[in-house]
């Protein structure tokens, strides 16, 4: 019988349970009027007002969010993405070719590159 893993996805993490307005918001980093009018809106499927507080169920948030959230990539996984190697991507992004999020305020902190980027720099 094979082992169960004891790893969780994150979006294993985001169909579980059900969230708050404040808890939506940090996940999204967005304001919390914002994700009240997507409640008021019942943009997230299951959403429902219950004593003056929305509850967002994870499926429902799951499923807003599939369309909504950016992949984004390591240095290396772009420049297999690109055919190209990591020092190359690694020289991109320090001429300002490719524009990046730092994940960290230290100067060795791991960037990103935003799907929209990658596919910015190709259209060039």
């Amino acid at each position: 019988m094979p082992k169960k893993s004891l790893m969780t996805t994150a979006a294993d993490l985001l169909r579980s349970g059900v969230w708050t307005v404040p808890q939506v918001a940090v996940l999204l980093d967005t304001p919390e009027c914002l994700v009240e009018r997507w409640c008021c809106l019942k943009m997230i499927p299951g959403v429902r007002l219950r004593a003056s507080a929305w509850e967002i169920p994870g499926p429902g948030l799951f499923f807003f969010c599939s369309g909504r959230l950016e992949p984004h990539y390591s240095p290396a996984t772009a420049g297999a993405l690109l055919d190209q190697s990591e020092d190359t991507i690694r020289g991109w992004i320090k001429h300002k070719r490719l524009k990046v999020v730092k994940l960290g305020s230290k100067k060795s902190s791991p960037v990103r590159i935003a799907e929209s980027e990658l596919k910015k720099f190709l259209s060039r």
